[in-house]
């Protein structure tokens, strides 16, 4: 019996439960609606035009402004190793017009003894070359001297056939006037042979000194020839000179790459030889460097922008890095340069960024975040609370006779805090969009919660 009776109230109970929690749940429906249509108070906000700025943010990698692989050029023994990682060094100085005047830091000199032997063999040769243009010259001396002798001699014996003329002249006549006194009886016949005899003479004499013009003109001729000969001679031992100095500049230069010099300010940051180490010159691709040296005021960091956002990064634009190993830090710095073109693997768009680095934080290889803020052109926009975004489109709400009504709006991009809006039009129509008008207010905040004619009063400071 009194187990009958448990059965029957718990029964009861569950009936009454059941039929008080069907009554309850119409009950809540009412209340909700009820509150969904409570009156709001909102605040209004109308179009304005301004920039929009567009962040990127992408990942980084810190790196040297300069960095140097040092190879050695010839092949030789590690001397002296002047330099190890972590050393400061000083690079070369030059004039404005490019001209060395100061050697960078020391890093290396290498031990080549043949290359050194080669120099001072060119040098012998140099030397040897010029006692040879010191010697043609010489010759070329006495080719000219030789020269105007056999012109003295040539002047001397023309001069000679004047002379000889004029005799020759003189008996000729004589023998004509003697010849006539002869056929006259006023002289006898040997007189005149004696005569005849002095014109043979003169003849000969004539014909002597004639011979010796000829032998005269035939040396100068010979010693203007030596001459030329001698300065042709002058002019080849004077390229043979100049030969042996090319060839004595080219083994000094080789000479030079026995010590190796910093290439600019910067650190060692790698060295990879000791002394007594056979060194190789960089002409195998698998040749490890002997130094790297890494210039590390200013740095730069680099990023790889993606293919959808390059077209916003430009040399300028505002940008603000942080790292990871100091946290805390923020440095405020503009797009250094970007290399326009984008990498045919990566589809990416490589930008750099310049950091004065006076005290050496910044250490290259440091992972950065980068964020590039470009500002766009001027638009028309609304604050982001204002506007709800659904897959079907974007609405707001204005107010119309103090309750919300829905208005559907045309969205642009979206930046921040800020929505581009280029057009809007009644909820639900299909006409075409309406221009902004800046004299049209929205409900600013928590569009979202509010339902079509729903009642809403405007707060006391309406944010412009």
């Amino acid at each position: 019996m009194f187990k009958k009776v448990n059965l029957c109230f718990l029964a009861m109970s569950l009936v009454y439960l059941v039929a008080n929690g069907c009554a309850d749940k119409p009950v809540a429906i009412k209340d909700e609606k009820t509150a969904a249509m409570k009156q709001v108070e909102v605040k209004l906000v109308s179009p304005v035009k301004q920039k929009l700025v567009h962040t990127i943010s992408q990942p980084g990698t810190l790196r040297a402004n300069e960095e140097a692989m040092i190879h050695a050029k010839v092949v030789g023994y590690a001397a002296l190793v002047m330099v190890d990682i972590g050393a400061k060094v000083k690079g070369p100085v030059y004039e404005t017009g490019g001209k060395l005047v100061k050697q960078g830091s020391k890093l290396l000199v290498v031990d080549v003894p043949e290359i050194v032997e080669e120099v001072q063999h060119k040098k012998a040769l140099m030397d040897f070359a010029k006692v040879g243009v010191d010697l043609e010259k010489k010759q070329a001396e006495v080719a000219d001297a030789f020269l105007l002798s056999t012109e003295a001699g040539l002047v001397e014996a023309r001069a000679g056939i004047q002379r000889a003329q004029a005799s020759y002249d003189r008996w000729h006549s004589e023998n004509k006037r003697v010849s006539a006194l002869v056929q006259s009886k006023v002289l006898d016949e040997q007189t005149r042979d004696e005569v005849l005899n002095l014109v043979k003479a003169a003849e000969s004499t004539k014909d002597e000194i004639m011979a010796k013009v000829k032998h005269a003109e035939a040396t100068v001729a010979k010693s203007k020839a030596e001459a030329a000969k001698a300065r042709i001679a002058i002019l080849s031992a004077e390229s043979r000179l100049d030969v042996t100095k090319a060839e004595l500049r080219k083994a000094e230069a080789l000479a030079a790459y026995t010590t190796i010099y910093a290439p600019f300010d910067g650190v060692v940051t790698k060295r990879s030889v000791d002394p007594g180490k056979l060194v190789q010159d960089n002409s195998s691709p698998n040749t490890e460097p002997l130094f790297i040296i890494s210039q590390i005021d200013p740095v730069r960091v680099v990023v790889e922008v993606p293919e959808i956002e390059n077209a916003y990064v430009n040399p300028g634009e505002d940008a603000l890095v942080t790292f990871h190993a100091l946290p805390g830090k923020e440095f405020s710095c503009k797009v250094s340069r970007i290399s326009w073109a984008l990498d045919s693997s990566s589809r990416n768009l490589r930008a750099e960024i310049d950091l004065p680095n006076p005290e050496g934080i910044l250490r290259p290889g440091m992972y950065a975040s980068i964020r590039i803020k470009a500002v766009l052109a001027e638009a028309f926009v609304l604050p982001l609370g204002a506007i709800v975004r659904t897959p079907d489109g974007a609405f707001g709400f204005k107010i119309v006779d103090g309750k919300a009504q829905k208005v559907d709006l045309k969205i642009g991009r979206v930046e921040g805090e800020w929505v581009e809006l280029l057009g809007t039009r009644e909820a639900g129509s299909t006409s075409d969009w309406k221009p902004i008008d800046t004299k049209e207010a929205f409900i600013s905040a928590n569009v979202a919660t509010l339902s079509p004619g729903q009642p809403v009063s405007v707060a006391a400071t309406a944010q412009k």
